[in-house]
């Protein structure tokens, strides 16, 4: 058994400096950055293909959906409530318009990204 300083002995079959250890723990390290970095190109990948899509769409679908979705310094429900009334339509009617714009948005991301992968 190795003796440590302060007498500390290393317990038997066990150490802090298992190389065995370091080196799962380093590729574990590495396979979770990878990951990460794969992650992150993938929602790259996808921003941009949702900008895609959000200029082929009407600009007042654009600027509704921007509105809905990013308030400006407010909260979601005051920006939202502002919106409604600014376009003069009820808070559900506006759900409605959202909703409708957002399925379309999935579906133009959705065919995008089946071309992409066709590339």
């Amino acid at each position: 058994m190795k003796t440590f300083a302060h007498g500390f002995e290393e317990p038997p079959g066990r150490c802090c400096w298992n190389r065995n250890e370091l080196q799962r723990e380093s590729s574990a390290a590495a396979a979770a950055a990878q990951s990460m970095d794969e992650s992150r190109t993938v929602a790259e990948a996808d921003h941009q293909l949702l900008e895609e899509c959000l200029d082929r769409m009407p600009a007042e679908s654009r600027s509704l959906v921007r509105r809905y979705y990013q308030p400006q310094g407010k909260s979601l429900l005051e920006a939202r409530r502002e919106l409604s009334i600014q376009l003069g339509i009820s808070s559900e009617n506006l759900l409605t318009r959202a909703m409708r714009i957002r399925k379309a948005l999935e579906e133009c991301l959705q065919k995008r990204r089946a071309q992409a992968g066709e590339e």
